[in-house]
């Protein structure tokens, strides 16, 4: 967030990051550098390859991370700008090709409302599909202005706070639902938005876990129906978070679905690459 006397920019969103894909890819290669430097250790007695090998690869990691690259696509996020009363929209490029910004006039009262369209992506009433959302200002006399755009970059969690902090500026969060025998329900969702916690690390940890969890199996366990055992349970344990903190079960059941396969060939793949490096 920044801003000077003249004006003030919001950001709605944290800007993506491509550290997370960085560490993908990188965590799953160190572990295979570290497996064939442990092999050549035991086959060969002797620790020099393993300093020669290790310890450049972790001082270029660090040097990576003492770098700070700013790896972050602002593209995806919205930006709200205040200017003398007058406040300008900025919808997120990725989103809006060619879409001007709206100024519109701020008065003192009023508010923003985020309205978040939602429908039913494979059953009656299950609410899983996001169709759009949208920004709009409400004045205190009750007259709502919808601001041009789209907005489906919005972070609820994060808008409210910046909005809040920066300017003093109200921001509820509103879900609404069109099904597809003429319901029409709107909920004020923001104390939700509010309350739900961020786990970016964890979400890293599982994402990546067929790779990483595959590579310490396949080099430490020998039984074929352990290191199975250890891929299902470690699905089954992901599956389980996921479906716990999703409003549609039956709809969040069939996208894990639809993951089972690249997370079972990740894992394999990364069991017999291991496991190759591991045992003659």
């Amino acid at each position: 967030m920044n801003g000077n006397s003249d004006v003030m920019r919001i950001p709605l969103a944290r800007p993506q990051s491509y550290w997370p894909l960085l560490l993908l890819i990188a965590v799953p290669v160190f572990l295979i550098l570290t497996l064939l430097t442990l092999r050549h250790w035991r086959e060969n007695g002797s620790p020099l390859i393993a300093v020669l090998v290790l310890l450049p690869s972790a001082g270029i990691v660090f040097w990576l991370w003492r770098q700070k690259w700013d790896l972050r696509d602002w593209s995806t996020v919205p930006i709200l700008e205040i200017r003398g009363g007058r406040l300008t929209a900025l919808p997120a490029p990725a989103y809006n090709f060619g879409l001007d910004k709206a100024e519109v006039a701020f008065s003192p009262g009023s508010r923003l409302e985020c309205r978040i369209e939602t429908g039913d992506a494979f059953f009656d009433n299950d609410r899983a599909q996001q169709l759009r959302t949208t920004l709009w200002m409400v004045e205190s006399s009750g007259v709502h202005t919808m601001l041009p755009g789209d907005f489906s970059g919005v972070d609820p969690t994060i808008a409210v706070a910046n909005l809040s902090r920066a300017a003093g500026i109200e921001l509820r969060i509103v879900r609404v639902y069109d099904g597809q025998h003429g319901e029409h329900e709107e909920t004020d969702v923001t104390a939700e938005a509010l309350s739900r916690r961020r786990w970016p690390a964890l979400k890293l940890l599982a994402g990546s876990s067929s790779l990483w969890l595959g590579c310490l199996a396949g080099a430490s366990v020998r039984s074929i129906g352990l290191t199975a055992a250890i891929g299902i349970a470690a699905f089954a344990l992901i599956a389980s978070f996921e479906l716990l903190h999703s409003d549609s079960k039956r709809a969040r059941v069939i996208l894990l679905a639809t993951t089972l396969p690249s997370y079972a060939v990740g894992y394999v793949l990364a069991v017999i690459l291991a496991r190759s490096m591991v045992v003659r």
